[in-house]
């Protein structure tokens, strides 16, 4: 059973690691996070985890492992289908610099990739373009 207060708690400080990092001096643009360079893109509004979210996570949310409660692991995304998926190819990688296994279950929230790392450490990063966006190492 996935503990809802624990999910919220490290998605939404995983958030507030990235604005108290990089805290904008003015604020940020109404522009779609998507439409912006990487760094503009970790400065825009964070769509906060409730929830209610986790509960009823929207189709390109990834809000926890295995994505719902029950754990199916089922995506609602139609993009994809058996008449285009020869057409698939690489969008980008990421190495991580680390040597060690890495074995995670990358977090989505409105378009922003969070992975952890051995290590315990966290990268968050566009998920349309792979660009990093923070990356949090223990010291």
């Amino acid at each position: 059973m996935v503990n809802r207060t624990a999910v919220l708690w490290a998605l939404n400080a995983m958030a507030c690691s990235a604005i108290q990092a990089s805290a904008p001096a003015s604020k940020p643009s109404s522009a779609s996070s998507t439409d912006l360079p990487p760094a503009a893109a970790a400065l825009t509004p964070y769509a906060t985890v409730t929830d209610e979210r986790l509960q009823h996570p929207e189709a390109g949310d990834w809000l926890m492992y295995r994505r719902t409660y029950d754990g199916s692991g089922f995506s609602p995304l139609s993009q994809i289908n058996a008449k285009n998926i020869a057409n698939l190819s690489l969008a980008w990688s990421l190495n991580t610099d680390l040597v060690d296994a890495h074995e995670t279950t990358p977090i989505v929230n409105h378009g922003r990739m969070f992975i952890t790392t051995p290590g315990n450490n966290v990268v968050a990063l566009d998920a349309r373009t792979g660009s990093q966006l923070w990356r949090y190492v223990k010291k």
